[in-house]
């Protein structure tokens, strides 16, 4: 009997009365141990007290894996269930995530937003098949974990927490990203190369304490959402100007006027020669730090073309819209 087996057993007894009942006994039994501690934490969902196989229990998808053969000689109908998604978003969990959920070697797609779970980001290094993860607007503290085991992980979603340090280097190889979310953390320190993160859509970081030079984007040609707001950077790498997604950068653009923007960079400290044309003209800020260490705002900016890009929520598309040929700067109130 494996000592994670024995702890489920042990739980089952101490649960009594609970409702909690033991899997089915074509489930994984290593599976079933980790979802009843995960069940500890106030799942409320349809199906986690009424035992049974835990795939019908609400939020869990499972595939269908055959036994070995021997096994199917004595039972055609029996099979193997693997847990592939786990999906348990506004269920008041409460209490620290098990460090277990690495055990579900299947795993595809983790959602655990808007709990209140506390303590450590677990790791996921057995989670060789994981391609999204959230746990945004949760209570994680501590550091986010590495992730050189995940490598086609497409979604990370950790916004929302109280996670500080800094972001770990690994991140540089998770080559299938598309869609970064770290804002309204308290992370520090610089952001690693996301060179080779050429999928990338969104780049959230807003709202933390992050430093340096923002790296080059050069390859992130799919980009569409980039915020960065709220930190302590410096400089903004001038790969930023080779995005070229449609709307990216818009024209005219101020921090009070255009609440559409899909390139926030304001409140931040940069320092006038190290901020890009591109993202000076494109992007929300309105200011910079000049050589002389003294605040400088941006002037009102006269284009020529007669019409801009905008985003219509509603019809869920981009309309063409004419602007005035002078656009109001931030400070010209």
């Amino acid at each position: 009997m494996s000592a994670l087996r024995l702890v489920v057993l042990l739980q089952l007894a101490s649960l009594g009365n609970s409702g909690l009942a033991e899997c089915a006994a074509q489930d994984d039994q290593t599976e079933c141990a980790v979802l009843l501690e995960i069940a500890s934490l106030g799942v409320t969902a349809t199906g986690w007290k009424g035992g049974g196989t835990y795939c019908d229990w609400t939020g869990i998808t499972c595939n269908t894996v055959p036994n070995t053969a021997e096994e199917l000689i004595f039972n055609e109908a029996l099979q193997r269930r693997e847990l592939t998604h786990l999906i348990l978003n506004d269920q008041k969990l409460a209490g620290k995530l098990t460090g277990n959920v690495s055990k579900f070697q299947k795993l595809n797609r983790l959602s655990l937003e808007n709990n209140k779970l506390t303590g450590s980001v677990p790791s996921f290094n057995g989670n060789h098949h994981v391609k999204k993860i959230v746990l945004s607007r949760n209570d994680f503290s501590g550091t986010i974990p590495e992730l050189s085991k995940n490598t086609k992980l497409e979604y990370f979603y950790l916004s929302n927490n109280v996670l500080t340090g800094k972001i770990p280097p690994t991140l540089s190889a998770l080559s299938h990203l598309k869609w970064l979310s770290l804002g309204e953390n308290k992370l520090d320190g610089t952001v690693p190369s996301l060179e080779k993160l050429s999928h990338l859509k969104m780049i959230s970081m807003g709202n933390n304490a992050l430093t340096g030079t923002f790296p080059n984007l050069n390859y992130a040609n799919q980009l569409q959402f980039f915020d960065i707001r709220g930190n302590n950077f410096s400089a903004i790498h001038d790969g930023i100007c080779n995005v070229s997604t449609a709307g990216f950068f818009r024209q005219p653009i101020s921090t009070f006027f255009d609440k559409s923007n899909k390139c926030t960079i304001a409140y931040n400290p940069f320092e006038c020669k190290k901020l890009p044309a591109c993202a000076r003209l494109g992007c929300d800020a309105d200011s910079c730090v000049n050589e002389a260490g003294k605040l400088e705002w941006f002037e009102s900016t006269q284009y020529e073309a007669a019409t801009f890009q905008d985003w219509d929520a509603e019809a869920n598309a981009w309309t063409i819209k004419p602007y005035p040929q002078i656009y109001p700067a931030a400070n010209s109130s």
